[in-house]
């Protein structure tokens, strides 16, 4: 989880721009300065899903019913920038607010599936929790799909299931096609808002990396909608690697207190 969070926050201060234009250069630059978060590096959305579907799955509150209050209490922050100035997009407010679901394809579904794992006693458990987890704000076939991945990458990594396996099932149940090269990858980049166009690019990062920094160095480096992608690999990268204690208590420093203890209460496995 801590891994999703520190992804929302470096990607956080590239999204904006590069939804404007995407810049190969700069993003390829900033991914190789020393330490990735900055002084004013923010969490948003990815984070605050993460830490409702968490909360929702230690107090067996409805997944539907934490999401939508969690989308309700921060509907109305002004501190983005002018198309990202709300945490939320106009149609997740909607839904929240008439209590109904939304049928989005946009990525903005996946991330929050990593609140979910740890204390799942099966992966039939983890499909049922990611399809409750999503519908709500993205009942679609894709957001669904994409949150399936997600679920069960981590499910089985965090079960100490070799990387080579975990590419096997994701192939075989959840499969999209990232045979692409680097190259091709950073030529075809556009900013990626729905979750087959995400999918592709975070699978790519992580299963052509090896821990848990190079994960997130190489998917900050591609550009595109940075903070969605930086959020699910470092998800995936903390389940498969671990993720490094320094960056741990960094992260730790950029969210509430009532945020990190709804994350350390799982982690620590109370």
């Amino acid at each position: 989880m801590y891994g999703a969070v520190y992804g929302d926050l470096i990607g956080s201060l590239y999204v904006y721009r590069e939804y404007l234009k995407h810049d190969a250069k700069l993003m390829k630059k900033v991914a190789e300065e020393d330490k990735l978060l900055k002084t004013n590096s923010f969490y948003g959305a990815e984070t605050m899903l993460v830490v409702a579907v968490r909360e929702a799955t230690i107090k067996g509150i409805n997944y539907s019913t934490n999401l939508r209050k969690y989308i309700l209490d921060n509907c109305a922050d002004l501190k983005r920038e002018n198309y990202f100035k709300n945490y939320f997009s106009n149609n997740m407010v909607r839904c929240a607010r008439g209590n109904m679901r939304g049928r989005s394809s946009g990525n903005g579904a996946i991330a929050r599936i990593s609140g979910i794992s740890n204390i799942l006693l099966s992966s039939v458990q983890m499909i049922n929790d990611c399809i409750n987890a999503t519908v709500p704000t993205h009942d679609s076939n894709s957001s669904i799909k994409a949150s399936l991945c997600l679920g069960m990458f981590i499910f089985f990594a965090e079960n100490n299931c070799p990387k080579d396996k975990i590419k096997k099932i994701i192939d075989l149940y959840y499969p999209y096609e990232y045979g692409f090269s680097l190259d091709e990858l950073r030529k075809n980049m556009r900013f990626n808002r729905t979750c087959d166009e995400t999918m592709p690019i975070c699978l790519y990062a992580i299963f052509n990396t090896n821990n848990f920094e190079d994960a997130i160095r190489l998917t900050l480096s591609l550009g595109g909608d940075t903070d969605t992608n930086c959020s699910i690999v470092g998800a995936m990268a903390e389940s498969l690697y671990g993720m490094p204690e320094d960056l741990i208590e960094s992260t730790k420093t950029y969210i509430p207190e009532k945020y990190d203890k709804i994350l350390q209460y799982i982690d620590k496995k109370e």
